[in-house]
C-alpha cells in the first residue's frame, strides 16, 4: 500500500522539481556589469562612450555607448556640480532611492 502512494506522488514531484529548475535556469541574469575606476568612467563620458548613469548614492550605474555593456563604479555622492558636469557631457543622468 505505501508502494502505491509513493507512485502517486513521484510523477507531480518531478513536475515541480522540473518547474523550479526551469524557473532558476531562465530568471538568471545574463549580463554581467564592468568595474571601472571612477576616472575611468569620467574620462570616458568626456569622450561621449557613455550612454547613459543612473547614480544611487556615491555608487553610479549605467551602460556604454559603444559596446552597450554594463557598467558600475563608485564615487563622491553626486552633488549640483557633477550632474550639471554629467549633463553639460550629454548625459542622461537619472536618480534612484538608496
Amino acid at each position: 500500500m505505501e508502494l502505491k502512494a509513493a507512485k502517486r506522488w513521484v510523477f507531480p514531484g518531478l513536475l515541480v522539481l522540473l518547474f523550479v529548475m526551469f524557473f532558476h535556469i531562465f530568471n538568471q541574469s545574463t549580463e554581467e556589469y564592468e568595474e571601472p575606476a571612477f576616472t575611468e568612467f569620467l574620462t570616458k563620458a568626456e569622450q561621449r562612450k557613455v550612454k547613459s548613469v543612473h547614480v544611487r548614492g556615491n555608487s553610479y550605474f549605467g551602460r556604454w555607448e559603444d559596446t552597450h555593456n554594463l557598467f558600475r563604479t563608485y564615487g563622491p555622492p553626486a552633488d549640483a556640480v557633477m550632474v550639471q558636469k554629467l549633463r553639460d557631457l550629454g548625459l542622461e543622468v537619472k536618480f534612484d532611492k538608496q
